[in-house]
């Protein structure tokens, strides 16, 4: 018979040497936690340090493996790369897409200015996702705490223009019990606003506003005609699908905090992209 609990202690002490001495031969990699953990700032800063690929905005963990595996091992390398060069296992089209995007981030670290470029109109991508303007449009945000247990989003806010003024709407959610009234006073005003409003929508930035709305009404068994209707009405527009469709830039990440070293403000975007 195995004694489990000597091998676990064993597998302990093993691990609390090898990080003793150093943990030698280790090196941080991206991952979808980044955000939660302690050192992501002393990671960040070897990322930076190292030039690592997850520097360039848009690129994922399994397109990194791809290049370092064709010998592309740092955003340097691949701003440097030719026209020509054919990654295995990955389409050209996407090697292109990285390629343009790493000589622009190159470029600005070079000490260059600040670019913006627009990437070649689709039908159905981009600009062309976005619907008529119209005076009743709400811009949606939430603001969360993923430390909070199950999650807690306990700022909700909605801007709009209320008889041609600006106005914000908002609801606090302390707690969880909080946070439902919050969900739910939203999800009850926001459609309302809408009936009455037929050629408005809903502008919100990143996915995570339209996962945390489908979370909670799951969650509660709550407002999901109300949630159903909107989405099948296509009346949210996600401005960060728009963008990065719609743009390329010099900077590593696309988030609204983010600036260049020429703008006073700060950014705490997660810089690991698509990790």
């Amino acid at each position: 018979m195995v004694d489990f609990d000597k091998t676990l202690t064993v597998a302990i002490n093993r691990y609390l040497l090898f990080v003793g001495n150093g943990a030698t031969g280790t090196v941080p990699e991206p991952c979808a936690e980044c955000t939660l953990c302690p050192w992501r700032d002393h990671c960040s800063k070897l990322w930076e340090e190292n030039d690592h690929l997850s520097q360039i905005c848009g690129l994922g963990k399994l397109q990194a493996q791809k290049l370092r595996e064709a010998g592309i091992e740092t955003a340097a390398d691949l701003a440097a790369a030719s026209d020509d060069t054919r990654i295995p296992h990955m389409a050209p089209v996407t090697f292109t897409k990285f390629l343009a995007q790493a000589r622009l981030q190159q470029a600005r670290k070079d000490g260059g200015k600040p670019v913006v470029e627009p990437l070649p109109q689709e039908e159905s991508r981009g600009f062309a996702m976005l619907p008529e303007p119209h005076p009743a449009d709400l811009v949606f945000d939430l603001e969360g705490d993923p430390l909070e247990e199950g999650g807690l989003d306990y700022l909700w806010g909605v801007h709009y223009s209320d008889g041609g003024k600006p106005d914000f709407r908002f609801r606090w959610g302390h707690d969880h019990s909080a946070e439902r009234l919050a969900f739910e006073d939203t999800l009850d005003w926001m459609p309302n606003h809408l009936r009455s409003n037929l050629g408005a929508h809903v502008y919100h930035y990143a996915p995570y506003k339209i996962t945390s709305l489908r979370r909670l009404s799951t969650l509660h068994a709550s407002r999901e005609e109300e949630l159903d209707g909107l989405l099948r009405q296509r009346r949210f527009v996600d401005l960060y699908d728009v963008l990065r469709q719609a743009v390329r830039t010099s900077e590593p990440i696309l988030s609204l905090k983010a600036t260049s070293k020429d703008s006073p403000s700060q950014t705490d975007q997660n810089p690991i992209q698509g990790f």
